[in-house]
């Protein structure tokens, strides 16, 4: 999640595809173990949304996901829904 929250912050427009993609290079590249499925990125960011208050949409037209408000930090997150 952190790999996500980093692209989502810096404004890269990642989707569930072309995250997957990156974590499976990741995993060839440098050597770590985080290769998943498009449907585990799906779930992260549903989790990052409904349990971490992240403000995460999606743009149709650059066909990824973006951060409403990018002063939101996972570290600050209201836990409310988690806790």
């Amino acid at each position: 999640m952190i790999r996500l929250i980093a692209l989502l912050k810096a404004n890269k427009y990642p989707n569930c595809t072309s995250f997957c993609k990156m974590l499976h290079n990741a995993d060839i590249y440098e050597n770590i173990n985080i290769s998943c499925t498009p449907k585990t990125i799906y779930r992260d960011i549903k989790s990052l949304k409904e349990d971490f208050n992240a403000p995460i949409e999606f743009d149709a037209s650059l066909n990824g996901y973006f951060l409403t408000d990018q002063s939101w930090n996972l570290l600050e997150a209201d836990l409310g829904n988690y806790l």
